[in-house]
């Protein structure tokens, strides 16, 4: 589909330029990077938008400038580089506030709100899609309403809400279906079938996948592919199929890794250093590990920084450094308490049992939570780190 609607787009910019129309040049510029950008071709479609701007900005069409400019934002988004995402989103934000683009509003706070929803920062990412969806309701907006109501069961889903979740992503579904949205249906299949995937439903899990993925491929979605990809590896890692999991995270990272998504990238390292831990394969594990905390703390995933350090630290406890592994533990829970994360009560429940393997007293155990809490705010968490591998 993308390729037909290149290939015209194409010829429209050939016959744009011959006769002279600026605004249909920069108009077909911008939609060939929306081809681009939906492919997650992300270097292109930057390419794409980078032209279309200059063109608005010399004709003055403030309006186009700003689609542009979000458009630019949500490529940093995809990429998960959320400051200057959010940076250039807030900028659209007054410009078309200013102007009295309702709709555009709209679609910027639901982008602003998306970045909060990736950074794990749930209140103010549902406050944010909330109004959105006011302003979407008022105007009539179908799409943006079923894209905001799938952005707030993922919220729903990061929480531990399954049913609440299952329920807002199924009357997204139904929507997006209605209005013939392609690349929402796979999405919204893949959200349902990570609810699967957290209820252990492995084989309903499977089959939404694959149908979203098979969409996603014929629509030529890489980046959905990616993540599809990244969560059918999740299943065949959770059945213990190790080989299977390894090359399809493998897969799922090298595609990441071309499209430029260093929060896909995070993510898939985490998984193939679990695949390595479950194999006993232990500083390849902490290398994979490593390098996703580095890149988690760099775009502020909070949520993935957290899962990172709890892996780490049943990792070293299993090794027989209880102590040391309890501290990391500890700073993966004070971590999901404040972003409000459904792990919050699994990673506690660790705690408590390697608390309870160290017989603290209630005295040794605040004193430790003190010294993880210093440990962050000096080095994010690096020392604490360190540390458990000195001693190993």
């Amino acid at each position: 589909e993308y390729e037909a609607a290149r290939n015209m787009f194409e010829n429209a910019l050939e016959i744009n330029q011959q006769i002279g129309d600026r605004e249909g040049v920069a108009d077909t510029w911008h939609s060939l990077a929306t081809i681009d950008l939906r492919k997650g071709e992300y270097e292109e479609a930057r390419n794409e938008f980078e032209t279309a701007l200059e063109m608005w900005q010399q004709i003055g069409n403030r309006a186009e400038e700003a689609v542009t400019l979000h458009n630019l934002a949500s490529i940093d988004l995809e990429r998960g580089e959320y400051e200057e995402a959010r940076n250039t989103f807030e900028t659209v934000l007054e410009m078309r506030q200013q102007i009295g683009d309702r709709e555009g509003v709209a679609a910027t706070l639901h982008n602003l709100a998306t970045i909060d929803l990736e950074r794990g920062e749930y209140e103010e990412a549902q406050k944010k899609f909330e109004k959105a969806l006011e302003i979407m309701h008022q105007i009539k907006d179908r799409e943006g309403v079923a894209a905001t109501l799938h952005n707030l069961a993922t919220i729903d889903l990061n929480r531990g809400k399954y049913e609440a979740a299952r329920n807002m992503f199924e009357k997204a579904l139904e929507m997006k279906q209605q209005i013939g949205d392609r690349a929402g249906v796979a999405a919204t299949l893949h959200q349902l079938a990570s609810i699967d995937l957290n209820l252990d439903e492995y084989e309903e899990a499977q089959n939404k996948f694959e149908t979203a993925l098979e969409i996603m491929q014929q629509i030529g979605d890489r980046a959905g592919v990616a993540a599809t990809l990244h969560n059918l590896a999740s299943i065949d890692l959770n059945r213990g199929e190790y080989e299977a999991a390894r090359n399809m995270f493998e897969t799922a990272l090298e595609i990441n890794q071309q499209i430029g998504d260093r929060a896909g990238v995070a993510v898939t390292l985490h998984n193939l250093a679990a695949i390595d831990l479950n194999l006993d394969e232990y500083e390849e594990a902490l290398n994979k590990f490593e390098n996703a905390l580095e890149i988690n703390q760099q775009i502020g995933n909070r949520a993935g920084e957290a899962a990172t350090f709890a892996q780490i630290g049943i990792m070293v406890a299993e090794e027989g450094h209880a102590e040391e592994g309890l501290r990391l533990v500890t700073l993966s829970a004070m971590i999901l308490k404040e972003i409000g994360h459904a792990d919050i009560d699994r990673v506690e429940a660790w705690i408590d049992d390697l608390a309870l393997e160290l017989e603290y007293t209630q005295e040794q155990f605040e004193a430790m939570l003190q010294e993880v809490q210093e440990a962050y705010q000096q080095d994010q968490g690096r020392s604490l780190i360190n540390a458990a591998f000195g001693g190993a």
